[in-house]
């Protein structure tokens, strides 16, 4: 039994499915966290142009936690998976991408959760300054990634199988 066991070991490492593993895993990983952040990024934007309308900003802060937490969550799974050298780059640019997205989800975000009715439109609009760019810099960069790992997927041959969802 043990003689069995070291075979399929030494077969396993020898034809490099552990590797591919790894790669896969990584991939699923990276994909399906950057999607969804891609799509909570948007869906956020699309309720504070809500908010802006109808003045009632309640739905904002309970979101923005949400797309915090799930920062939180993916940025330590990223980080602590064990990757091939030539992942790294890939890996850096999303933990790089989740870092200044949880700045900004933690800085510019809350400044919109105590307005109300009462709150004029132009604290509104200088308020809006601070996300002006947000929505077209997360998307290019997640574009960015999203090549990458497309590219890498190619050259690996690895299919993705996620579905983004919160």
């Amino acid at each position: 039994s043990l003689p069995v066991l070291i075979f399929l070991i030494v077969l396993y490492s020898a034809c490099g499915l552990g590797d591919r593993k790894v790669k896969q895993t990584f991939y699923e990983l990276v994909s399906s966290t950057n999607d969804t952040l891609d799509k909570m990024t948007t869906d956020w934007h699309m309720m504070l142009d809500k908010a802006r309308n109808t003045k009632n900003f309640n739905g904002l802060a309970p979101f923005r936690n949400k797309m915090g937490l799930f920062i939180s969550r993916n940025r330590s799974k990223i980080a602590d998976i064990e990757v091939p050298q030539n992942l790294s780059e890939i890996r850096d640019s999303e933990e790089v991408f989740l870092s200044t997205q949880a700045n900004i989800i933690s800085d510019a975000y809350p400044t919109f959760e105590p307005f109300n009715e009462l709150t004029p439109d132009v604290d509104i609009q200088n308020q809006m300054k601070l996300v002006a760019n947000d929505l077209e810099t997360e998307t290019l960069f997640s574009e960015a990634i999203r090549k990458s790992l497309q590219a890498y997927a190619e050259m690996n041959r690895l299919k993705s199988s996620h579905v983004t969802k919160y």
